[in-house]
């Protein structure tokens, strides 16, 4: 701690780890026995926030280690299956941390049987990889953090030894200071739903209205620089605003608006909190695709009921859909889908079975002024991120031009 700006610090003091300037030069003997412990210590995945009055709020994820070998050099070994996120401030004194929470035994098992044998190597436990924010101007904190999810692996065997759980980030807040927390609410639904992996989330430190995150997304859970590497793949640095809203024990509220072009009908997912998804089209065929998109064989009006899920409840919304050129379109317009429509900023095109695989995609204004345009490699169900939230609120043209023709598609920016 420094009180001059930097010129001097406080020397540190450990907190709550029971072997001081361990090194690993030594066996883990807590308790003099001569015998190796296990010791439950941090697992070095820290986050620090001071909050609006001034106290300092810290987390970090919960591990365990063992040393039974005192040569030098010889390292240490930790327990990656280690779950729980630790939480301490300053009101609390030494040795007084918490576990705030972790990952979550979904099954009500008593235990965390569904994730998968094989623990992704990131060095830190099941839930760790923690970040916060505050909004000053009412004084509740958040923290974010990343955690493996019960029953996401690929192989739908979390028994499999290969088996590898995917991660969400999780989200809570506190109104008194750290007291009492609310409970943790998946934020991402991207692990069981999509096996996508989220990690190493950061927040903007102020909140205000929104809390900000970026995150490194994808689908392959663990590094390709670990003693057991995964393989290599190409990573996403995602960014949301997450609502105050995202946070709270809440059921989802179901929403849903369509287009029609080429006899497709384009169903946009526009609910909140939703985990899961139920379309029923009323022509006796069904998704549960988050934006589908479907041909009706007959022309005619359709009652299409959305039913949307989560862990705290069910909603359904229902809207009648008038298809008057039911069949008709070509392969191309029929597989491109962008969604959300409207959008607060971002909004992604989704390429389905399309027959091209380089494209160029631009955006333009209502007076035809071209604002942005770029090339893009496709492949069959890839989807493409579009960063709209430089845009003036209004509608725009997206146009996909590729060789042999172009498809055009209108986005409203809110």
């Amino acid at each position: 701690r420094s009180d001059d700006r930097g010129d001097s610090w406080v020397r540190s003091r450990i907190l709550d780890f029971p072997m001081d300037n361990f090194d690993g030069d030594v066996i883990s003997d807590i308790n003099n026995d001569n015998v190796a412990d296990t010791i439950t210590c941090t697992d070095a995945s820290h986050t620090i926030l001071i909050d609006n009055t001034g106290k300092i709020h810290v987390w970090t994820g919960r591990m365990r280690m063992f040393d039974d070998d005192p040569t030098p050099g010889s390292g240490w070994f930790y327990f990656p299956g280690t779950n729980g996120l630790f939480y301490w401030n300053e009101d609390m004194g030494e040795d007084s941390i918490v576990v705030l929470s972790g990952a979550l035994d979904l099954d009500n098992t008593g235990d965390l049987n569904g994730i998968g044998a094989d623990v992704p190597g990131y060095g830190v436990s099941l839930s760790s990889t923690p970040t916060a924010a505050c909004d000053y101007s009412t004084g509740r904190i958040f923290v974010i953090y990343s955690a493996a999810v019960e029953f996401s692996d690929y192989l739908g065997d979390p028994t499999d030894p290969t088996a590898q759980s995917f991660r969400d980030l999780y989200g809570m807040y506190s109104d008194d200071g750290g007291d009492t927390w609310t409970g943790p609410v998946n934020l991402t639904n991207d692990a069981a739903e999509d096996f996508r992996e989220s990690i190493y989330p950061t927040a903007a430190r102020v909140a205000d209205g929104k809390v900000h995150v970026q995150w490194q997304r994808d689908e392959e859970p663990g590094t390709a620089y670990d003693n057991d590497p995964d393989p290599a793949v190409d990573n996403e640095i995602v960014y949301h605003a997450f609502k105050y809203s995202d946070f709270e024990e809440l059921p989802p509220v179901a929403s849903w608006s369509f287009t029609i072009e080429g006899g497709k009908v384009f169903f946009t997912d526009e609910s909140d909190r939703a985990a899961s998804w139920d379309w029923d089209f009323d022509d006796l065929s069904q998704s549960t695709d988050q934006h589908p998109i479907h041909t009706f064989s007959a022309n005619g009006t359709y009652n299409v009921c959305l039913d949307v899920s989560n862990v705290y409840g069910t909603d359904q919304d229902c809207q009648s859909v008038m298809v008057s050129a039911a069949g008709i379109g070509s392969p191309n317009e029929s597989q491109i889908l962008l969604f959300p429509n409207p959008s607060e900023g971002e909004a992604f095109i989704r390429f389905g079975d399309v027959t091209f695989n380089q494209a160029e995609i631009s955006v333009s204004n209502m007076l035809g002024q071209q604002l942005m345009s770029f090339p893009v490699t496709i492949s069959n169900g890839n989807t493409v991120a579009l960063n709209l939230g430089e845009l003036a609120a209004g509608t725009y043209s997206i146009t996909i031009a590729f060789d042999g023709g172009q498809v055009n598609r209108s986005v409203s920016v809110h």
